[in-house]
């Protein structure tokens, strides 16, 4: 008989910023119409109100999504992407009658770093000319 073993859990640090991004699964699109786009920006608000956490700048895409967010404790980075992948699939298999999986994995984080990020920063720019939906930063607590 095979064990499976549980995913490690991640070392999320509080007071530091990430670049989160995630994936639609297969690379497919998850965000289809402007309301799919309205509807996951309404679930990082709500999470945001659960978990304060500023979200610093976004870029939404057709398959998948870019976020800078600066998580003020420990853990509250995984918790809050819990809430707001959670809350993004639900409503997308009620809306779209599916019951797949949307993204491709885990999301992915990398370190900010406080000074002299900019590759990052220009990578963030060139999203947002592609980007169907930018908006202002939306800040948590």
């Amino acid at each position: 008989m095979l064990s499976v073993m549980p995913r490690v859990p991640r070392a999320s640090v509080g007071g530091i910023c990430y670049h989160v991004m995630n994936r639609g699964n297969g690379r497919r699109a998850v965000f289809h119409k402007d309301g799919d786009y309205r509807a996951f920006l309404k679930s990082i608000g709500h999470a945001c109100i659960e978990i304060p956490l500023p979200v610093l700048g976004f870029c939404l895409l057709p398959n998948h999504f870019h976020l800078v967010v600066w998580p003020k404790e420990d853990g509250d980075l995984s918790r809050w992407m819990h809430w707001v992948l959670n809350t993004h699939v639900r409503r997308y298999h009620q809306h779209y009658h599916t019951s797949r999986h949307i993204w491709q994995g885990r999301f992915k984080e990398d370190l900010v770093r406080q000074r002299g990020y900019q590759p990052e920063a220009g990578k963030m720019d060139t999203f947002a000319d592609s980007a169907r939906l930018m908006g202002r930063p939306i800040r948590g607590g």
